[in-house]
């Protein structure tokens, strides 16, 4: 197996390669790192849109920087893709400059989500300088559906601050910075899809991501599959036209769609330090890949299961990130045939996702 990114670390490459062979061999201790982790720099957010689960919202932590440099210190130098999202607006965080300063010293692939709506001229420089992968929540490309579903948000505001890292880019010429639109999709929204794909293309935009709202079963996509596949075909259609990097959900309900993404049709400046193959590990009838390659710290110290948040594993402030990696609980999480109840829960990966296929091709 070769790894061909040039951008990262021999101890990197080599956590990539040894990881790859016990995921395969689904061993239930590991003496890989995880390849990729989710930070949660804060639990604050400033909207309070639709889409989101705001029982999951009782805790406001931002992340203590002794914490992050315990992190840092026990996994920055083995992981491939640190995202620094969990719950929460990033960049509303408190020690996000010294986080974002402290990861230009790695290899891995800083990306993060946000909202779009808060981005002061210091945090905008760097997040271009250091080559963050920036994707902005995008889900409508008219201001009043877009300021209904992302409630408390200022659309025009927005697409200045969209133009702006596009513009520093230019300025800076940064291959590493890359900046997609995420769109959660739903019934509510299914039919301006193209749309969206359409004035990302007048914006500049190379990269749109489609995601489907889990929740209310009347918002679901499956809800209306037809409806939901036709304006996803359409999409991307239009994506393929204007060479714009695509993906979308691969299953709507019973359906599946083959052709979910464009990734292999043409490449863009920042595959050479971003591999795609990172967000190829979705579920696949019932089977996950995530108790191996990924782990999530939350702001409180917390190491939950993975970016669903269901499974508490162990605490920082009273364990290694390697005691907890391999302790008793992940040992069981490892040992499960099936996902579609991780450890007793309902898990919407494994019920809605399917393998993308490009997994693994490292």
């Amino acid at each position: 197996m070769s790894i061909k990114y040039r951008g990262f670390s021999d101890l990197v490459r080599k956590n990539l390669e040894l990881n790859d062979e016990e995921f395969r061999a689904h061993k239930v201790i590991l003496e890989s790192y995880p390849i990729k982790i989710y930070v949660e720099p804060t639990q604050k957010c400033n909207l309070k849109c639709i889409t989101c689960y705001p029982g999951r919202r009782t805790e406001k932590n931002d992340m203590p920087m002794d914490l992050f440099k315990q992190i840092e210190q026990q996994l920055f130098g083995h992981v491939a893709e640190v995202d620094f999202f969990l719950t929460g607006e990033p960049l509303l965080a408190k020690n996000f400059e010294k986080m974002m300063q402290t990861s230009s010293q790695y290899t891995f692939l800083p990306k993060i989500f946000t909202n779009g709506t808060f981005l002061p001229e210091n945090i905008a420089d760097l997040l271009v300088r250091l080559g963050f992968f920036v994707n902005i929540s995008f889900d409508a490309p008219v201001k009043s559906s877009f300021e209904k579903i992302r409630v408390g948000a200022d659309f025009d505001a927005i697409i200045k601050n969209i133009k702006k890292l596009n513009s520093l880019q230019q300025k800076l010429g940064s291959e590493r910075f890359h900046l997609r639109l995420a769109s959660t999709l739903g019934t509510y929204n299914i039919k301006e899809a193209p749309k969206i794909i359409e004035f990302g293309a007048e914006l500049g935009i190379k990269d749109i991501m489609f995601g489907s709202v889990d929740g209310a079963p009347k918002w679901s996509l499956a809800y209306d599959v037809e409806t939901s596949i036709y304006y996803l075909k359409k999409s991307k259609e239009i994506a393929d036209k204007n060479k714009i990097r695509f993906s979308c959900p691969k299953r709507v309900g019973n359906r599946i769609i083959k052709e979910n993404n464009n990734w292999n049709d043409f490449s863009l400046p920042v595959d050479k330090y971003a591999p795609l193959e990172l967000e190829s590990f979705n579920p696949y009838n019932g089977d996950c890949g995530y108790p191996w390659i990924e782990s999530a710290i939350r702001a409180n110290s917390l190491v939950v299961s993975c970016c669903q948040r269901e499974h508490p594993m162990g605490d920082l402030n009273h364990h290694s990130f390697q005691e907890i990696w391999n302790n008793e609980r992940y040992q069981q999480l490892r040992s499960q045939k099936l996902f579609y109840r991780c450890l007793g829960e309902k898990c919407n990966m494994a019920v809605y996702s399917i393998w993308n296929g490009a997994a693994r091709r490292f």
